[in-house]
């Protein structure tokens, strides 16, 4: 089965439906990239209207569990409980994450008991999750993150 990448569709209007069919003038690539693909079929537009949360940039932690191995289970609980989350703002995420902070303009989470901080840049308004830096506690501490 073919797989498209948004991107690569245009959109039409027949007869009231909104229909996503391939852009010939782009040139569609198989299995390319992971996010965000959906397969071209009849749950093609239920993939595209679930509210999931796109987290992007996740080298940043992967990284970090090249060096420390025990931290891979925390963030992947993380990313599990932000990929399916509906945050509107800082208020929402505090109801999951009650030490969450906010250092403009960024929302730092506490990871493994406090041990790592995890930075990111979340755009509640089109729920997307930038991720910024992991860094150990002492790292955060040296701020040299904020640049």
């Amino acid at each position: 089965m073919r797989r498209y990448r948004i991107s690569n569709l245009r959109s039409l209007w027949y007869y009231g439906v909104f229909l996503l069919v391939p852009s010939p003038a782009v040139h569609v690539r198989q299995g390319v990239d992971k996010l965000p693909d959906c397969e071209f079929n009849a749950n093609f537009a239920a993939c595209e209207a679930s509210n999931q949360v796109r987290v992007v940039s996740k080298s940043a932690w992967r990284e970090a569990i090249v060096q420390d191995h025990t931290i891979e289970g925390p963030i992947a609980d993380w990313y599990k409980v932000a990929k399916c989350a509906e945050w509107k703002n800082l208020v929402d995420v505090r109801k999951v994450y009650p030490h969450a902070d906010y250092v403009d303009p960024y929302t730092v989470f506490n990871i493994k008991g406090n041990t790592y901080r995890l930075i990111v840049k979340i755009e509640y308004r089109w729920q997307i999750i930038f991720v910024k830096n992991l860094l150990t506690h002492d790292e955060y501490d040296k701020g040299g993150w904020k640049r």
